[in-house]
């Protein structure tokens, strides 16, 4: 099984690897036609895996894998069209490495090692459990989205604007087919099966990206399938999104240039392209009023507020700069955080540039950095993180669970309430996370706009920690929240999908 995930894993890094001007013979370029189709073949099975592991049935997971073959086998025959003349006119096979491992294998091998990063490293771009500003979403195994929390400009989606505390809702047509969710500061995104996305929330600076700005209490698609959407990063009030031909997309507040569209103001209502990025982008992140995109190639780019963009300069930008020393090839995994970025090197070592007035570049000390910087004790192998409101958290190679940053309601998560420029290990029972014989954590997410961080692991364990506006303690509150030091169960979704 391994070695058939492996061979479906780098058919997908492939299909997203070849280099548009590479020049290769009228057969290979048939070949990528079909390892395209290919790789969303291979995707589409790794999701129904992942979806069948904790409950194994074949039967259900070989009915979605032919749901798969069918899906995709109109990729397969359009390949098969767009076969160049000049290969039959040389007498060679049309497409003949199309489902040949070995050929695959050999074909990539010319590539060099770019796709390595893409198999070999866990995935920090999307979550399952999100925190917002004032609320929290959670997207089940069956692909349907479940929030609580304040609704007052629309955050939970259900049409209400009804608060809700301790029994989450659904937004409107998200009960299924959901791919990933994000949080901004009080707007989310979904992306959905298909490869639409649609929004709901705050609408005052055009986040939603539906051309209006009044706020949207259910959800509205502002990208159609036709998009092909990858992946999708929210800022604290902007949106941004991957895709399927790799390039960028953002809407919402544009103050300090970070829609990216190589001007200055107000807002950008709707989806628009990030200007002068053309190489192909693997993910975009957002944080408070900025954004970066790690780029297929291993580098970084950013655009917007000019202290948090690692170009050295110091300046804001509306269009993207590439990040110092992120710039060779060399970056595995990228996060934003409020007015901050980091990113993992090539030995997965993590760095991180931009405001560091709480010690959240955790370097040890509290100077801001307009280039990368090492965050002490970590090591290499970093597995995941993310970045929060002042604030951010590792999995670290070993497993282990850390933050470092602002600390003031609780949000490092080690018992305490105090700063810390350097990593310190969350505690309580996410202490022996990754040891023998405990869970491992599986998804990580710090929210931008909040003090207030998720981790789920790999028994389906939901933990929150930090200020907290949702959930059974928190509504038993008077002002509606509750500081918590240490991760606890987020019950409130429990409830709806055990």
């Amino acid at each position: 099984m391994k070695t058939t995930i492996l061979t479906m894993a780098i058919a997908l890094a492939l299909s997203l690897s070849v280099p548009a001007a590479a020049k290769v013979t009228a057969q290979q370029k048939c070949d990528s036609l079909k390892l395209t189709a290919s790789a969303k073949l291979a995707q589409c099975r790794l999701v129904a895996l992942a979806k069948h592991e904790k409950k194994p049935d074949e039967t259900r997971r070989d009915e979605a894998f032919a749901k798969c073959e069918s899906k995709f086998q109109t990729v397969y025959d359009k390949a098969e069209l767009k076969a160049p003349e000049d290969a039959t006119a040389a007498g060679e096979d049309q497409c003949s490495t199309y489902g040949d491992a070995a050929s695959i294998l050999t074909y990539a091998s010319a590539l060099g090692g770019g796709f390595q990063r893409l198999i070999s490293i866990p995935s920090a771009d999307s979550s399952r459990l999100v925190p917002g500003m004032q609320h929290a979403c959670w997207l089940s195994d069956e692909g349907g989205v479940w929030c609580a929390g304040e609704a007052a400009d629309g955050e939970l989606g259900d049409g209400t604007f009804a608060d809700t505390f301790d029994v989450p809702v659904q937004p409107v047509g998200l009960d299924t087919g959901v791919a990933a969710i994000a949080a901004g500061n009080e707007h989310l995104c979904a992306l959905l099966d298909d490869g639409s996305v649609r929004c709901w929330g705050d609408n005052d600076e055009g986040q939603i990206g539906n051309g209006q700005t009044d706020d949207v209490g259910f959800p509205v698609e502002v990208l159609s399938s036709e998009y092909g959407i990858q992946q999708i990063g929210l800022g604290g009030n902007f949106s941004c999104a991957v895709d399927k031909d790799r390039r960028v997309l953002c809407w919402g507040n544009n103050r300090y240039g970070q829609c990216g569209v190589g001007s200055s103001s107000n807002e950008v209502l709707e989806p628009t392209y990030v200007a002068s990025l053309d190489t192909p982008v693997q993910s975009v992140h957002g944080g408070d009023d900025h954004a970066c995109a790690l780029t297929i190639a291993g580098d970084v780019a950013c655009w917007g507020r000019g202290q948090s963009l690692g170009d050295g300069s110091g300046e804001d930008s509306d269009a993207p700069v590439w990040v110092v020393g992120l710039s060779e090839g060399n970056a595995t995994q990228l996060a934003s955080g409020t007015d901050f970025s980091c990113a993992t090197d090539q030995d997965r070592s993590l760095l991180c540039w931009g405001r560091n007035d709480y010690g959240q570049l955790g370097d040890g000390t509290n100077e801001d950095s307009t280039v990368p910087v090492a965050v002490a004790d970590l090591g290499a192998g970093v597995q995941m993180f993310s970045g929060g409101d002042r604030f951010a958290c590792a999995v670290s190679e070993s497993g282990k669970l850390f933050c470092w940053g602002r600390g003031s309601v609780g949000n490092l998560g080690n018992g305490s309430e105090d700063d810390s420029s350097t990593p310190v290990q969350v505690g309580g029972v996410l202490e022996f996370a990754g040891d023998a014989g405990f869970a491992r954590i599986t998804d990580l997410e710090a929210s931008i706009g909040y003090q207030t961080a998720c981790a789920v692991t790999s028994t389906d364990g939901r933990y929150c920690w930090g200020r907290l506006r949702w959930g059974d303690e928190a509504a038993s509150g008077e002002v509606n929240y509750v500081d918590v030091s240490s991760p606890e169960l987020a019950q409130v979704f429990y409830d709806v999908d055990p």
